[in-house]
């Protein structure tokens, strides 16, 4: 994977996990507690499945 590549798929990934987490901010302060968790745990996995995925491509 070239850097090109790469910087474009982080700042991707980025996009989505900041719009994610916002959310689950708003979801959270309109008194959806549970739904604003699961929305923070959808946040870090979109962070870190493909963080996985590439590292574990290159071994």
């Amino acid at each position: 994977m070239n850097l090109l590549t790469s910087i474009f798929g982080a700042i991707i990934i980025l996009w989505i996990a900041i719009h994610t987490f916002s959310y689950g901010i708003w979801s959270w302060r309109h008194k959806n507690k549970p739904g604003g968790i699961a929305v923070f745990l959808l946040s870090f996995l979109v962070i870190i499945m493909p963080l996985y995925i590439i590292l574990m491509r290159g071994k």
